[in-house]
């Protein structure tokens, strides 16, 4: 196979890099770093291809299968450069608990002594081969007649598929540093990458942060593309149905993250009550310090998650009922009752989990600014076969008891959207309420049409 190119990416660490070998130790290394290259490749492939099985055979020739006639990946990476030091301003390490919003978002995990891994960029280089058109040829010949259908057509247009192949890797390589991030919590935000060059041979294809909002914006759209799948694709991919929004800026990351943070535990909350005055309350804390509280008063009826909640709490679950909640990844919990889903009618083993389709990340804009961005990926929330499960423990004399329903198959992805709106508009209606957004200080609100990329 002849070389086809050298393709170089360089990245910046924007927000703590939760990472680990051995012992939860911190360490970076490029093992985890290509597996998500090859996710986001498969987001944009669907769409591209327009079909699930050419997607998938052109997943199989670049990143390898083992079996005939695919065989080893054809491409080689290694890691150029890492640059030390946690990066700015994270330089006193993550310090969660004194910054509630960011504490929220690691699910209250990090406490079991974990770090950052202390590096605020790295560069890879990447040697990519041409497939070996001759060896997929000859097993064509091989296969019955009647079984040479997809193969030959892959034949015949070999050409253009490889093309669009290959500029997948380099809008892959481009996209992780633009929507995604790495490790534990890259969902929520944690481990944000922003790419600051990607070269493709001698051509220059990214060179440095974007200048403001958008060029951000405009990178993105243009990483992308047009190509979606139509409807609710089979995977998590770039679909018709898929919407990014960027949603506010902030000249410093860590405030930025932290009322972000603490914009969506009020979102996802279900008006609990405070011990001490009643009534829902959250507080907002900076350094230790607390800055704001909500307290929900009479908008805790409001709350989008309260009728769930509730039902949740009774004695007896019912079997009708929905978990709009799950929306947002499984499993999760109310208090002790743990929901997650299982492949089987009963119910019964551990809870299946479902990543969430809710994405955040943050961005650096060339002028010290960041963004944040809320991305809502549609896709089925768990396998056709299986059932919703709530579990919950033997509580003031009641038993325990495991319910089982079917996962709804149409969820409300309006949900997931509107907490872009919930961000943007912070004086709205009732603070906390079903269409008000939440107390900020430190970030800019950017507006939808100028932050939306649909």
């Amino acid at each position: 196979m002849a070389l086809s190119s050298i393709i170089q990416a360089r990245y910046q660490i924007v927000t703590p890099l939760m990472l680990g070998g051995a012992n939860h130790a911190a360490e970076f290394r490029l093992a985890s770093f290509l597996p998500q290259v090859r996710w986001w490749w498969r987001f944009l492939a669907l769409g591209r291809y327009g079909d699930e099985a050419v997607s998938g055979f052109w997943e199989a020739v670049l990143f390898g299968w083992p079996a005939e006639p695919f065989g080893q990946k054809l491409f080689s990476a290694r890691l150029v450069n890492m640059d030390a030091g946690l990066p700015a301003p994270w330089q006193d390490g993550l310090k969660a608990d004194a910054w509630s919003g960011i504490q929220y978002l690691t699910a209250q995990g990090f406490k079991d002594g974990r770090t950052p891994v202390s590096i605020n960029g790295f560069a890879v280089e990447i040697r990519l081969r041409d497939p070996d058109i001759e060896g997929f040829e000859a097993f064509c010949d091989r296969l019955p007649v009647t079984d040479r259908d997809f193969l030959q057509d892959r034949l015949i247009k070999w050409g253009a598929e490889w093309r669009q192949c290959r500029q997948l890797l380099l809008d892959a390589l481009a996209l992780i540093g633009l929507l995604g991030g790495l490790g534990a919590r890259s969902r929520r935000g944690f481990g944000s990458l922003s790419v600051l060059g990607l070269r493709d041979g001698e051509h220059e294809i990214i060179s440095g942060l974007p200048a403001d909002v958008t060029g951000y914006r405009a990178q993105v759209a243009r990483t992308l593309g047009t190509e979606k799948w139509q409807g609710t694709p089979p995977f998590t991919a770039w679909s018709s149905l898929a919407a990014v929004d960027i949603c506010a800026s902030g000249p410093d990351v860590r405030m930025l993250m932290n009322e972000i943070g603490w914009a969506m535990q009020l979102y996802r909350s279900w008006g609990q009550k405070d011990k001490k005055e009643g009534g829902h309350r959250h507080e907002l804390s900076i350094k230790g310090q607390i800055l704001a509280t909500e307290k929900g008063g009479a908008a805790k009826n409001n709350y989008r998650f309260k009728s769930d909640h509730n039902e949740f709490y009774a004695k007896d679950f019912p079997s009708s009922k929905n978990d709009v909640r799950a929306i947002f990844g499984l499993p999760h919990n109310y208090g002790s009752t743990n929901v997650g889903w299982a492949n089987n009618a009963a119910g019964t083993g551990e809870l299946g989990r479902r990543a969430s389709p809710l994405l955040l990340h943050f961005h650096t804009l060339a002028d010290g600014r960041h963004v944040a961005v809320a991305s809502v990926f549609p896709a089925p929330l768990a396998p056709a076969n299986a059932r919703l499960v709530a579990k919950t423990p033997q509580k003031q004399g009641n038993p325990p008891s495991t319910t089982a329903r079917p996962i709804q198959t149409n969820p409300d992805w309006h949900l997931l959207r509107e907490f872009a709106h919930f961000i943007r508009e912070p004086d709205a209606e009732l603070r906390g309420g079903a269409g008000g957004g939440v107390i900020h200080s430190s970030y800019t609100v950017i507006p939808a049409p100028v932050g939306s990329v649909k």
